[in-house]
């Protein structure tokens, strides 16, 4: 049973509609773009919400309002009846309070059978300790719950190791808001032609700088990603999951913004699937979650190694 619709920001993109708060502290924002449904799981005013990344808009308003959030790999759920904003990169999740909710629904949602998650069966998962080429963005409390997570994780008897990307994964960033520009000027060609006034200013200003952006600086960004997509098995060094930041940190205080995607960017263009893990507070008591990856189409072994990793740390 559908029991409503939910906020987004505008067009899935970075304006927020201020009537949407965070529910662990209404002067904070939710996130974005998927803005209402976290903060609808977080409040309990429903059980299940679906979402939509393009950049980091499940991953991290999921961290921000203290609930798991589930990014399957790209193209998993169907699109229909989804307004895009970038084809190449817009993929359908989902938000709950629990694991085996995500899993059910996500099942559902992809004409699989729905289940539990099965026990973690054999030893104990290999987590890849992931800071990334954007960790010196990271605030304290999300430093504080990767490194805490990875150190209890270990002791719980899980093989964790530093896992370093590989240098062409270092452009990533840049080429998912390349890619996005693009693909968004596009999308909302006809919006753009036609109700320009309509549009709030930053969503013109992204617009305008897509349509600047040269087949050859577009084409560069495609080849990269395509490049790095095909060296995910040398990210993964024999891991079965990475374990790395949700988000800069606590969410922001202020509505004018949802906050930074700039650790949910590069997972989003390489297709993989990202949950995460409501683990840890900041320093105003707010929720800071930790993000796992695995390689795609690994669903049932994310979500399984996420089970047995949540439940190590007591969440």
């Amino acid at each position: 049973m559908v029991l409503g619709k939910t906020v987004s920001t505008e067009f899935a993109h970075r304006q927020p509609n201020i009537q949407t708060r965070n529910s662990h502290d209404p002067a904070r924002t939710p996130g974005g773009s998927s803005s209402g449904s976290a903060a609808a799981v977080a409040d309990f005013m429903v059980p299940l919400a679906f979402g939509t990344q393009t950049g980091g808009s499940i991953i991290r308003p999921a961290s921000f309002c203290g609930v798991y959030g589930y990014k399957p790999t790209y193209d998993t759920i169907a699109t229909a009846g989804v307004k895009p904003l970038a084809p190449g990169l817009d993929t359908v999740g989902t938000f709950a309070r629990n694991l085996d909710d995500i899993a059910w629904f996500g099942a559902a949602l992809s004409n699989d059978e729905p289940s539990d998650i099965p026990a973690w069966s054999g030893a104990a998962p290999r987590v890849g300790l992931t800071r990334g080429y954007e960790w010196s963005q990271a605030e304290a409390a999300t430093v504080e719950a990767v490194e805490t997570a990875a150190a209890r994780l270990e002791e719980a008897g899980a093989e964790v190791t530093e896992v370093v990307l590989p240098n062409a994964f270092a452009e990533l960033a840049d080429a998912q808001i390349t890619i996005m520009r693009v693909e968004a000027t596009q999308a909302l060609a006809w919006e753009r032609a036609n109700h320009s006034d309509r549009l709030s200013a930053p969503l013109r200003g992204l617009l305008d700088r897509g349509a600047g952006i040269s087949v050859e600086v577009h084409d560069s960004a495609v080849t990269l990603a395509r490049k790095c997509r095909a060296r995910l098995a040398e990210a993964f060094a024999g891991n079965d999951v990475l374990l790395t930041a949700s988000a800069r940190g606590e969410a922001p205080v202020g509505l004018e913004s949802t906050g930074d995607p700039v650790f949910n960017r590069n997972w989003t263009l390489l297709h993989v699937p990202c949950v995460t893990i409501p683990f840890g507070r900041g320093p105003n008591g707010m929720p800071v979650g930790v993000q796992l990856v695995a390689r795609p189409g690994a669903h049932q072994r994310l979500l399984g190694a996420a089970k047995w990793i949540a439940t190590r740390l007591g969440v």
